[in-house]
Order: C-alpha cells, then structure tokens, then sequence
C-alpha cells in the first residue's frame, strides 16, 4: 500500500517529462535508507529508549502530514467512464 501511494504521489507531483527522474531518485532514497535504516536504529537504541524514538517519531510523522498536506496537489475528480448501451457501439 505505501508503494502504490508514493508511486501516485510522485506521479502527481512532477511533470510528465520529469517522472523518470522523479522515480528514479525516489527509488535511490528508498534503497539507502532500506540500507542505513538498521544501523540507524541500532544507534538511537544505544542513546534513547524505544519510547522516546517512538515519540519522535510520531512527531515526525505528523509534521511530514502536515507538510504533505501543504505542499502535495489536490486529488483529482475522475469522471465516470460511460457505459455502452444498444449493442457496444
């Protein structure tokens, strides 16, 4: 589910000629921070507590909504598709 909503948000938030680009750079974060992520993690457990990162993280998170909901298009109204009727002209 969050591949498909990144895949629509950067479809959304980008032109046409600059999609591939936009995908590609987002793909180049996701597989980094999949690399770095447990380092990470391993690191802030050595200073803080779960619950304190858990609180930041909500924190970050909200502020990242927040921000989305600023900064990111509004949806878009599709139409229904019209049906065929009297023999599928």
């Amino acid at each position: 589910m969050v591949v498909a909503s990144t895949i629509a948000a950067v479809n959304l938030a980008y032109p046409a000629g600059l999609t591939g680009r936009a995908f590609a750079a987002n793909s180049t974060f996701k597989g980094l921070m999949g690399a770095a992520a447990p380092a990470l993690a391993a690191l802030l457990l050595q200073v803080a507590s779960w619950r304190r990162i858990l609180f930041v993280n909500l924190a970050l998170g909200t502020l990242a909504v927040l921000a989305g909901g600023r900064g990111l298009p509004g949806s878009r109204r599709m139409q229904k598709p019209h049906m065929l009727t009297g023999g599928g002209r």
